[in-house]
This record gives C-alpha cells, structure tokens and sequence, in this order.
C-alpha cells in the first residue's frame, strides 16, 4: 500500500479541510405512519475536502504520487492523519486533484493543491 510522501506537507489548511459525516442508515415510507430507518452499515466511509499549499516541487511529487503512486487514484494509502482527531488512518482519492495558483507575487511561487479523500475502515 502506497505511503504518503513525507516531502508533501501532512498538515492542510487551515480553512482547508471539511470532514463529512455521512448518512449511514436507509430509510422507507411505509403506506401508513411515519418514515423507517436502519442501520445501512457498521463500517462507514467518510468523505473529506483537503487542500494544501505546496511548492512547485511538491505539486509534482503530489501528482506523482496520485498518477503513478496511487494508480491514478485507484489505490488506497496511509500516511495522513485526521486533521481533528490527529487518528493515522487509511484513505483513497475522490476525484482528481486541483492545484491553483495562490500566490504568484511570492519569491518561490506556492501553490493550492485541493482534493477529496475517502476514509476508508
């Protein structure tokens, strides 16, 4: 399984980062009374939103990491901690990784990489 490059920063932003709690019950309307609920799953995967500033070398070791570390997104990997419970965790990418520019004026130009993680259980 895939580690987390340690020259790619393990700390995103601070208002950088959403964790999820997702839905984890079904739920049917019966013909009389109120709705139905149960437990979907005792194993749940939680979506989260990262972004991090990173340098124009740390850009590259991200996509290399995602493309050719990570299967292009298709493997999971471990090396990143939640950023609330500070808990070492196994996550998966969700969707691609974004990087913008964030700001040009500086002498070494730093960029804003954004992605989705699943963490997985």
């Amino acid at each position: 399984m895939p580690i987390w490059p340690e020259t790619l920063p393990t700390a995103p932003l601070y208002q950088g980062w959403a964790e999820t709690e997702p839905t984890n019950y079904v739920e049917f309307q019966p013909s009389v009374g109120a709705p139905m609920r149960r437990r979907r799953s005792t194993a749940v995967v939680r979506p989260f939103q990262v972004s991090f500033s990173v340098t124009t070398a740390q850009a590259a070791s991200l996509l290399a990491f995602y493309n050719s570390d990570c299967a292009g997104g298709s493997l999971s990997f471990t090396g990143l901690t939640n950023p609330r419970t500070g808990a070492a965790l196994t996550f998966m990418f969700q969707g691609e990784v974004q990087i913008t520019d964030a700001n040009p004026s500086a002498a070494d130009v730093t960029y804003k990489a954004s992605f989705g993680l699943l963490e997985l259980p």
